[in-house]
């Protein structure tokens, strides 16, 4: 297009010479082309430098400096499938934050999911952008994809999750309204989190009434109350019809609901607190080991919704007393992550956690208080 573009300025600036019965057609034709033909050049230029960027799309958004700085900050491992199959196309870093695939890089909270051709990423803005690569490399690399983002379950029988792009950019603008070069150094995991329960409201909106109805008394049921749970973030609504199926004892294993190995999506793991909080306490009593275990890692956007739950069902005795038996065993498992994610309870409920008085655990106590921050 650029090649095209140049070549009608050059041939209008050749007849402007040769041919003076059509010289102010061919000087409007030369003044007119040249400016188009600067502008696709650098389209085009912007666009092979895009292509050529570690960071494809947000790298152009978040600035060089901000990239090198985050991915600095990460180290990566190939991708193991639940078969136990190494993924060395599909790289994941440690704090989850983002993904690598042919030397690019994706940051995995921003992103979607796989497109239905599953060649491109659909992104949380509406955007998508092309998995480069992906054609040429082992289908092990679309099973790692596929886990990581797996189908989400529809909203109703009538109305498809997986749904047009206006709507995920509208959710994201909901949720971010500042600059992108600041969403760079924003917790990528609680704007996701966000998004995801906006963009839930949205489709909710397109539900009518009655079928709105049916799908609250559908949720509930033995065979989809698990899948809608699992695999996407239920709208207040349905937090409240599942609240109240677990507290009637209306579902056969309400112990899977608050098993967190079963969440395809840590962002639905939410939908499992909440209900938890609906329900509240003596029946929520049960499950406390569940809200409990959601502490186990800081950095999970659910972390702070257990904390809160915890906080607001529970009796400040109770809570102490499974603190201080957490504690040890995060301590001497030297898990600072784990025990990060107690100390935020304790300091809620305003409860001062002591380990044993020497130095070296003092010490080590002053390193967990400030973990998983920034």
């Amino acid at each position: 297009m650029t090649l095209f573009a140049d070549v009608m300025a050059l041939s209008s600036a050749i007849s402007f010479f040769t041919n003076p019965k059509t010289m102010l057609e061919a000087a409007i034709l030369f003044l007119v082309m040249c400016p188009v033909a600067v502008l696709f050049s650098y389209a085009f230029f912007m666009g092979f430098k895009d292509s050529l960027s570690p960071v494809p799309y947000w790298g152009k958004h978040f600035g060089k400096d901000n990239i090198f700085k985050l991915l600095a900050e990460d180290k990566f491992s190939p991708y193991v499938t639940r078969d136990g199959y190494v993924c060395h196309d599909l790289k994941v870093s440690e704090s989850g934050r983002w993904m690598k695939i042919a030397g690019r890089y994706y940051p995995i909270p921003l992103v979607k999911g796989l497109n239905v051709r599953e060649d491109h990423l659909e992104l949380i803005n509406g955007d998508s952008i092309e998995i480069r690569g992906m054609k040429s490399r082992a289908t092990l690399l679309k099973e790692g994809l596929k886990e990581m983002f797996p189908p989400t379950m529809s909203l109703a029988a009538t109305l498809s999750y997986d749904d047009i792009p206006s709507n995920a950019a509208e959710a994201f603008r909901r949720v971010w309204k500042k600059d992108y070069k600041e969403l760079a150094q924003a917790d990528w995991f609680e704007i996701r989190y966000l998004w995801e329960e906006e963009y839930s409201k949205l489709l909710a909106k397109r539900v009518p009434g009655k079928k709105r109805k049916k799908a609250l008394d559908d949720i509930t049921e033995e065979h989809l109350v698990y899948k809608h749970m699992f695999r996407r973030v239920l709208y207040d609504d349905e937090i409240a019809a599942v609240a109240k199926a677990v507290k009637n004892n209306e579902i056969e294993r309400p112990y899977a609901l608050f098993d967190i190995t079963n969440y395809d999506d840590e962002y639905c793991v939410c939908n499992a607190i909440k209900v938890l909080g609906v329900v509240g306490y003596p029946d929520n009593m049960e499950w406390i080991e569940f809200l409990f275990k959601c502490l186990k890692d800081v950095q999970k956007s659910y972390c702070d919704d257990a904390v809160l739950v915890l906080k607001e069902n529970y009796p400040r005795e109770v809570l102490i007393e499974h603190i201080d038996a957490e504690i040890l065993k995060a301590h001497e498992a030297n898990d600072l992550v784990w025990a990060a994610g107690l100390i935020s309870l304790a300091k809620a409920i305003d409860y001062e956690i002591s380990l044993e008085d020497n130095k070296a655990d003092k010490d080590k106590e002053k390193e967990v208080s400030v973990c998983g921050t920034i």
